[in-house]
């Protein structure tokens, strides 16, 4: 981005807002122009062929943790807006 490179491409599995708020203010510092997609498969929230599909070893259990957990429709502000929640440590 500080070499002002087009597009820029994040592709990781951000599954909540506050995940991908580093990327939003990399953007803004840099004068970017951030849009949200998603994969536009009719599998994108099928655990089965999500499972089949992944190469990384992913055990089905998290992806459905995974999925479970997902924040749709997340916007500009809601990612700038969003926190990340606290941690709780037993002791």
């Amino acid at each position: 981005m500080k070499n002002g490179k087009s597009p820029v491409i994040i592709d990781n599995t951000n599954i909540h807002a506050w995940e991908m708020k580093p990327y939003v203010r990399m953007a803004v510092e840099n004068s970017y122009e951030v849009i949200f997609r998603e994969p536009n498969t009719r599998w994108k929230f099928n655990v089965h062929e999500l499972t089949r599909r992944n190469t990384h070893g992913v055990p089905r259990e998290k992806i459905q943790r995974m999925k479970d957990q997902y924040e749709h429709d997340v916007t500009f502000h809601i990612v700038l807006h969003s926190e990340e929640p606290a941690r709780h440590f037993a002791m």
